[in-house]
């Protein structure tokens, strides 16, 4: 199994670029060579800025598996997506509330609006309702195609869904699909005007068509009673005169709702409190939740959407407490299962040159990745020779490429006899250096810095940065999964790096080589 592992991908990037430009300049000589190839990697003046690298504890899920719908999502729902269901549905009566859902990159938020938005579905279609239920919007048609394309196969597969139906509206008019397969959502417009869908995907740019296009009034009419909730996926992007320009749209599509109500509609009264009336808005985004202020989400809310909202209609992020987590993780750990852990900064440096090895490896088995850094790092008793040293693997494995030669006759695999792989991923994650880890890349912090705290001052840094490098990537095999299935109780590994683009190079005379 292949994986794209963060951390190796970004030392990847970085040599392929250096790679890169040293040979489109053709520098001849040896010596101008090497400076152009230092200078393009110094930390301060070189073009790479980062890696960056944050770990995040998994999300706490629902302590209770969520009554708040009739449909089976057929997942365990993380509390913040239980928070939104509650919030959300529409079962028993319950009118939905207003909702902000900021939490974090892979928490789930699409589906925490979602899977409400799916079961009203269910139920307004078994009482008979037509007409739209739910708008989403998104900033970008990259991004309502991406969704797009995960709702529809939701729909296809989910034999409790067969019936639902749900529309893409953008600018692409490429594809012309007149009904929900596998593959795609209706995008047909004749289709979509003729039989209004349950679910509609589409930009704020195209809304403003929507809404302007005669053609388009009827689904707007075989909508106004029905529409039940209005989505702002990435709110964070509606900012500045982009949110100015949605605030009004959202105004505009109210009162057009409001005006084909009848005059005897009961839910006209609601457009008095409300620009959007008795249709519940409903926004997501990573960013604004990522210790932000909920005082200033509420009042940014209270600006785009023309309704305040209370406190609780922020749901944010419940992660799991470090200790606590890193306990549970060393209780799986069966006794005598390994030795005892070695600490980064006690690491041999043929030890630390073979983990270093390991991020230089094209595409590393997962299996094989995880189970030569817990022999790096745990001091097995049965090992043959002197404990670090043990963390040598035989000769031809991808960990000794950088490190000193074994001995032939008498290898050292640090992977024979080993637990099976939840035992090691358990031992990895509790590791106290690990913990450590975990702890200090809370925040993004630079690889480089976090290297120099776990391994110390002694060991060469560059070394210490791939050897670092390769112990999250095994940390990221984990989240991803041994067996396929991504472990939604391990952390999670964010790598991110900028560079710096190189157009030219003027050189001058002199008798050493440099840049700047």
């Amino acid at each position: 199994m292949s994986l794209l592992l963060p951390s190796l991908q970004a030392e990847r990037i970085r040599r392929s670029i250096v790679d890169y430009l040293s040979t489109n300049f053709a520098l001849t000589d040896a010596e101008p060579r090497r400076a152009l190839a230092d200078f393009l990697q110094d930390p301060e003046q070189g073009i790479f800025v980062g890696p960056y690298v944050r770990l995040r504890l998994p999300y706490l899920p629902a302590s209770a598996r969520s009554d708040a719908l009739d449909w089976d999502p057929g997942l365990a729902p993380y509390r913040h997506q239980a928070d939104a269901y509650r919030r959300l549905t529409t079962k028993g009566g319950h009118r939905p509330e207003p909702t902000i859902v900021t939490t974090g990159t892979g928490s789930g938020k699409t589906e925490a609006f979602l899977h409400p938005v799916i079961d009203h579905v269910l139920r307004a279609r078994a009482q008979g309702i037509t007409g739209i239920k739910a708008l989403i919007l998104y900033p970008m048609n990259a991004l309502a195609a991406d969704q797009a394309a995960r709702l529809a196969r939701l729909l296809a597969t989910d034999p409790a869904l067969a019936g639902v139906t749900a529309g893409l509206y953008t600018g692409d008019t490429a594809q012309d699909h007149s009904r929900v397969t596998a593959d795609s959502l209706i995008t047909n417009r004749q289709q979509l005007r003729k039989s209004p869908p349950d679910i509609l995907l589409t930009n704020y740019k195209m809304l403003d068509q929507l809404l302007l296009r005669p053609e388009d009034r009827e689904l707007w009419r075989a909508s106004a009673a029905s529409l039940t909730y209005l989505v702002l996926d990435e709110f964070h992007t509606y900012d500045g005169a982009q949110g100015t320009d949605v605030a009004m749209l959202l105004r505009r599509l109210g009162l057009a709702l409001r005006d084909l109500l009848p005059d005897d509609d009961p839910r006209r009264q609601a457009f008095d409190a409300s620009p959007l009336g008795p249709v519940c808005p409903v926004a997501t985004s990573a960013t604004l939740g990522d210790g932000g202020d909920p005082s200033r989400m509420l009042a940014f809310a209270r600006d785009v959407f023309g309704v305040d909202m209370p406190a609780d209609a922020v749901v944010l992020e419940t992660r799991a407490d470090l200790e606590q987590w890193a306990a549970s993780r060393r209780a799986a750990v069966p006794a005598g299962a390994l030795g005892d852990p070695i600490h980064l900064r006690n690491l041999t440096a043929p030890a630390l040159q073979a983990l270093a090895g390991l991020a230089h490896a094209g595409s590393p088995d997962p299996a094989g990745l995880l189970a030569h850094v817990v022999a790096a790092l745990y001091r097995r008793p049965d090992a043959v020779g002197t404990p670090d040293d043990a963390a040598l693997a035989a000769p031809g494995s991808p960990l000794i490429a950088a490190a000193d030669p074994v001995d032939p006759a008498d290898p050292v695999d640090p992977t024979e006899a080993l637990p099976d792989a939840p035992v090691l991923a358990a031992a990895l994650h509790s590791h106290p250096d690990v913990v450590e880890l975990i702890r200090a890349a809370e925040h993004a912090t630079a690889l480089s810095d976090l290297a120099y705290r776990l391994f110390g001052p002694a060991a060469d840094p560059e070394t210490a940065r791939l050897a670092l490098a390769t112990i999250l990537a095994a940390l990221s095999t984990i989240r991803a999964g041994l067996d396929g299935n991504p472990d939604r109780g391990a952390v999670g590994v964010e790598v991110t790096m900028w560079i710096r683009e190189v157009t030219r190079i003027d050189r001058a005379l002199d008798t050493r080589p440099a840049f700047r």
